[in-house]
């Protein structure tokens, strides 16, 4: 799967397996990632290679075991960080308090991809 990576301020393709979702997660097929101020920050002396992009809309490839509520072909929008709905801050109202935001920075995927692995909420 071609990945876009950043380095410093060069951009490049490389072909980066995505391995199946895991429990919980979802594998879209990316159709477009719109591009943040934060994609294009570069600080001096940053040689590390890094993906970028996290406003992205997709369909569902592959669900993982036990996600529920979403099928495969749905289209759906991503938030970078959702709040999970359930524990005490978000029944009450308190979102930005969520206690077990999902994100799927974590995941080692980001937009300019053409798929990702995301959370299912």
């Amino acid at each position: 799967m071609n990945v876009a990576l950043k380095r410093g301020r060069d951009v490049f393709l490389r072909d980066v397996p995505l391995r199946p979702p895991s429990v919980g997660e979802i594998r879209l097929a990316v159709t477009a990632c719109g591009i943040c101020g934060t994609d294009l920050h570069v600080r001096e002396g940053d040689e590390e290679e890094t993906g970028f992009g996290h406003e992205i809309a997709g369909t569902i490839l592959e669900l993982g075991p036990g996600v529920q509520g979403l099928e495969v072909g749905q289209r759906v929008v991503l938030e970078s960080a959702s709040a999970c709905g359930h524990c005490a801050n978000c029944r009450n109202c308190r979102q930005e308090l969520c206690t077990d935001i999902r994100s799927f920075f974590h995941l080692g995927c980001m937009g300019f991809a053409e798929e990702v692995l995301a959370p299912e909420i």
